[in-house]
């Protein structure tokens, strides 16, 4: 009997922990504002990575850094997140083209950004490890620097689309994700997609 009572005692007190840790888990998915970074690699796509007409040979695949604000509302089935990210990527050759007797050139591309998205959460039973999808619109800051001198940089609107999955955690969310971003120049398109992981408090 006093066995039983002790399997008793332990199985309310695993559940009791499970109920709360879930509780915990929920709050921090639907707190109202929250505050991240992240960071990781960025792949170029496209003209970017291969090189485009007028001469530039492309870029190796580079670094990416984000701040992010999310804003949940329960009234709403998704999440609003605010990004400011930086992507750089180096030039792809060594050697600076023209050097070599032709009208190609070798270059560094920086690209800032600001974007507004969507983040939609798949409506799965556990409310710890969430996978969503993410896509928005916003201002991409492109700037081309040769590796003889001088830069030049055009600003236009993008936009971006991916996937990731979130772990909520007492207190904090971190999460990875992959989202493929696209802008037209007056010279071509710009296409990159970060790889990243980060935290959100």
């Amino acid at each position: 009997m006093r066995s039983l009572t002790h399997l008793v005692t332990a199985v309310a007190i695993i559940t009791a922990s499970a109920s709360v840790a879930g509780a915990q888990a929920a709050t921090s998915l639907t707190k109202p504002i929250s505050v991240g970074i992240s960071g990781g690699v960025s792949v170029p796509n496209g003209e970017l990575a291969n090189g485009a007409s007028g001469g530039f040979t492309g870029v190796n695949t580079g670094y990416n850094i984000t701040g992010s604000i999310a804003i949940a509302l329960p009234v709403l089935p998704f999440e609003i997140r605010g990004d400011a990210a930086y992507n750089r990527f180096g030039s792809k050759n060594a050697v600076f083209a023209q050097e070599v007797g032709n009208n190609s050139y070798n270059a560094d591309v920086g690209v800032t950004s600001l974007t507004v998205n969507i983040v939609y959460p798949f409506p799965i039973p556990t409310p710890i490890v969430r996978p969503y999808i993410i896509g928005g619109i916003g201002d991409y800051d492109v700037r081309t620097s040769p590796t003889t001198s001088g830069s030049t940089s055009q600003s236009n609107f993008g936009y971006n689309i991916g996937a990731g999955v979130k772990v909520s955690l007492v207190g904090f969310n971190v999460f990875a994700e992959a989202r493929y971003n696209h802008v037209n120049q007056d010279n071509g398109s710009v296409a990159f997609t970060p790889i990243t992981v980060g935290v959100m408090f």
